[in-house]
C-alpha cells in the first residue's frame, strides 16, 4: 500500500496535479498477490491519492507496458566471448513472458547460455481508450495516473480548494465551527471564464455541511458596502482570483 500512495504521488508530482485535485482512476499493476493485498486496503490507497475508482489488474500488457532487456554488451562480451553473437541474435526474439520469467527468478538460458543479470526497462507504448496515463515504477508494482481532464472532477477539486479556503478564513476570524457567518465571495479575475456561481451553487450542500451556511456570491462586487466584516481575504483557486469575506450571522 504505501508504495503504491508514494508512486500515485510521484505521479500526480510529474503532471503538477495536487492532490486536491480528485483523479478519476489509478490503474496498479502487479502479481495476483500483491494486488489481492491492495485490494484489501483499497479505501485507504483511494483516500490517500484523492482517487475516485481504483483499478487492479496483472496484465501489463492490456495497458501498453511492456518489458525490454538491455545489455551491456562490453561487459557481456568479456564474459561470453565467443558465443556473444548467439546472445546478441536471440535477444530481439524474447517474449514477454519469457522477460516476466527472468524478472521473477532473476535467471535466464539463451542459447543453453545462463544468464543472471540483465538491466530491465518498462516502457509504455501507446496510450490506452485516449486516455492519459502517467507512469511511476518500482520494481513490482507499476501505477498508471489517469491524468486526462475530467471537467467533473475539477468542478469537485475546485470546490473543495474554496472550502479550504474559507475555513482558513474562518479560522483567521478566530470562528469555531459551530459559529454561524455569512459567507460572501467576489471574483476578481476569471480567465477561463468559469461559472463560479454555479460551481457553489450545485455542491451546496457540501458547503453548509462544512461550514454550517451557505457561500453565496456579493451583491455589487462589496463595493459601497459599509457593513463591518468579521475576516477579508484575497485568495486563487486553480485560476480564478477571488476575494472572500465573512460577516456576523
Amino acid at each position: 500500500m504505501q508504495t503504491v500512495i508514494q508512486l500515485g504521488r510521484v505521479a500526480r508530482e510529474r503532471r503538477t496535479v495536487s492532490l486536491k485535485t480528485p483523479i478519476m482512476s489509478l490503474v496498479v499493476i502487479s502479481d495476483a498477490q500483491r494486488t489481492a493485498d491492495i485490494e484489501s486496503l483499497e479505501s485507504y490507497v483511494q483516500e490517500e491519492l484523492n482517487v475516485r475508482n481504483l483499478i487492479l489488474a496483472t496484465d501489463g500488457a492490456h495497458y501498453g507496458l511492456v518489458l525490454e532487456a538491455k545489455v551491456d554488451w562490453p561487459s557481456l562480451g568479456k564474459k561470453l566471448k565467443k558465443n556473444l553473437p548467439i546472445v546478441r541474435k536471440a535477444l530481439p526474439s524474447l517474449t514477454q513472458d519469457q522477460l516476466q520469467g527472468f524478472q521473477r527468478d532473476q535467471k535466464m538460458a539463451i542459447g543453453g547460455i545462463e544468464l543472471e543479470v540483465l538491466n530491465k526497462e518498462r516502457n509504455q507504448r501507446d496510450q490506452t481508450d485516449g486516455q492519459q496515463w502517467e507512469p511511476a515504477f518500482s520494481d513490482n508494482v507499476v501505477v498508471l495516473l489517469d491524468a486526462a481532464p475530467h471537467p467533473e472532477l475539477l468542478g469537485d477539486g475546485m470546490a473543495r480548494e474554496l472550502l479550504s479556503r474559507v475555513q482558513r478564513l474562518r479560522k483567521k476570524a478566530s470562528l469555531s465551527p459551530t459559529d454561524d457567518a455569512r459567507m460572501q465571495y467576489v471574483v476578481l479575475s476569471n480567465p477561463d471564464d468559469i461559472n463560479v456561481e454555479s460551481l457553489v451553487s450545485s455542491r451546496e450542500e457540501l458547503f453548509k455541511a462544512s461550514l454550517r451556511g451557505d457561500l453565496q456570491m456579493a451583491e455589487n462586487d462589496f463595493k459601497g458596502s459599509n457593513q463591518s466584516h468579521l475576516a477579508d481575504e484575497e485568495c486563487s483557486v486553480a485560476n480564478l482570483t477571488l476575494r472572500l469575506r465573512l460577516f456576523k450571522a
